[in-house]
């Protein structure tokens, strides 16, 4: 829900559900590439608006169906696919597609005006259009952003730009907190030699709560434990 929220219109990017769970990381063994719901991925990795017209897609193909075997079979993988990332294996898609077609088989006749069609490609065409525009970078955008930051924060860290350096090693702490757990350090370091000992410690103190809304780390997980863990041996209240 998170990933969706962060790129709500157009998604975070086919394929990059991954990249988008590893900001939300907050155990060493815990991230996904997939939702485990097949609505859920839609809507995060390709947004409402994909979303929606899948749901009004199936809601017309499959309304006043004949619920014969093939519409069960549909059915029953369906419901597989809300708890399972089994459609990712494109067997499982394809299969699924075919019963689909299967259950579609009857006698009914549809007839669409050409003006609506070529509105309805126009309108989907727009819609393309304007996504690239907006959003160029989605496709593991959140892995090269890691890498960006990663790589301006030591730039301006050894051309003694330290303000800077240190704004892009939380950027990248943020941008993926269990891969960049070992910056807490840097960090911290950064902000006591900006800021002197005790307002940087202050300083560190304020990012760590920053962390805590941004991400909202449960108690016991991992990353808290990490957090808690370097708070206490340098006697900071976090």
């Amino acid at each position: 829900m998170s990933s969706i929220k962060e790129k709500p219109l157009f998604g975070v990017g086919p394929g990059n559900f991954y990249f988008a769970a590893s900001k939300r990381q907050v155990n060493w063994d815990q991230n996904t590439t997939t939702a485990h719901n097949i609505i859920l991925d839609i809507f995060a990795e390709n947004g409402i608006l994909a979303g929606i017209a899948f749901l009004l897609f199936l809601g017309f193909f499959l309304k006043d169906i004949k619920k014969n075997l093939n519409f069960y079979l549909f059915l029953a993988l369906t419901m597989v696919f809300f708890f399972d990332f089994s459609y990712r294996y494109n067997i499982f898609l394809v299969i699924w597609i075919i019963i689909l077609g299967l259950v579609g088989q009857d006698n009914r006749i549809f007839v669409i005006k050409q003006s609506l069609f070529v509105g309805f490609v126009f309108v989907l065409v727009q819609l393309f259009i304007i996504s690239r525009i907006i959003s160029p970078g989605n496709y593991f955008s959140s892995s090269l952003n890691f890498r960006t930051n990663n790589k301006l924060g030591k730039y301006y860290e050894e051309i003694g730009d330290r303000e800077k350096s240190l704004y892009y090693y939380e950027q990248e702490f943020f941008g993926k907190p269990m891969t960049g757990i070992l910056r807490l350090q840097k960090i911290f370091d950064l902000s006591v030699s900006l800021y002197g000992e005790d307002q940087g410690r202050t300083v560190f103190g304020k990012f760590i709560k920053e962390v805590k809304n941004k991400l909202s780390p449960p108690k016991n997980s991992d990353l808290m434990k990490i957090i808690i863990q370097f708070c206490l041996d340098r006697e900071i209240k976090c």
